[in-house]
């Protein structure tokens, strides 16, 4: 190497040394910015101070116990359960965000039943909500969302037993019918399973998977749930 390109070359390091210390230091500033844009959607240590609302269900006795363990997994203010005559109703006290607080009724009546079966096969159920053994909400280092389904040992076995017989394609997971993901036969047979909530607003992605977490934690409503009034 002549002695004008071994110049060139040494004066280049320092300035990759310096690169290199910059990668974590700029990770860190943008987990900090995701950070502070979702606790200012409300998704971190803010407790619900909206309006105070009643809600009342025409249901069966059973149901109170999965809208129980829904209010306390969105972490809604000061619930108070009351037993009618035809079912139950909640007064309770919503979040400021009317955007969030609108959906909340909605995602308390979920019925909550969840199905997979292979893309290129519709018609064989893989799993069902009895496979499920509880559901939480995930972020990776971005604090991109994930909805994660844990399995039952049963679960697993039969997850287990499809992608040994066929490692090629997709599992699709379904909600009330509705799509909520769908996973890679590749990645084999896990507890785990990782659902990405579809959308390109992060918040809407944020506010689904959590949604959908506390609705797949909770299990199906062994009832429908018919509101007969809001106030």
């Amino acid at each position: 190497m002549d002695p004008e390109t071994l110049e060139q070359v040494e004066q280049m390091m320092p300035r990759k040394g310096a690169f290199i210390l910059i990668i974590p230091i700029a990770m860190m500033v943008f987990v900090f910015v995701a950070y502070a844009i979702a606790l200012g959607m409300g998704l971190y240590g803010r407790p619900a101070d909206g309006r105070r609302v009643e809600l009342a269900w025409d249901a069966c006795p059973e149901a109170r116990a999965v809208v129980e363990h829904r209010v306390v997994g969105m972490g809604l203010g000061d619930p108070v359960f009351t037993d009618t005559s035809s079912g139950f109703q909640l007064g309770v006290t919503l979040p400021k965000d009317e955007q969030v607080a609108s959906e909340i009724p909605k995602t308390l009546a979920t019925p909550g039943v969840l199905r997979a079966h292979p893309v290129d096969d519709p018609a064989r159920t893989l799993l069902t909500t009895e496979d499920v053994a509880g559901a939480a909400i995930r972020q990776d280092i971005a604090l991109m969302p994930w909805t994660v389904l844990t399995l039952t040992d049963a679960g697993l076995d039969k997850l287990g037993a499809f992608v040994d017989e066929q490692r090629e394609g997709r599992i699709q997971y379904l909600l009330d019918g509705v799509p909520v993901g769908s996973v890679s036969n590749l990645k084999g047979k896990t507890r785990e399973v990782e659902l990405s909530p579809e959308g390109e607003d992060e918040r809407i992605r944020m506010h689904r998977a959590a949604a959908r977490s506390i609705i797949l934690d909770s299990g199906p409503l062994p009832c429908p749930l018919d509101r007969v009034r809001a106030e």
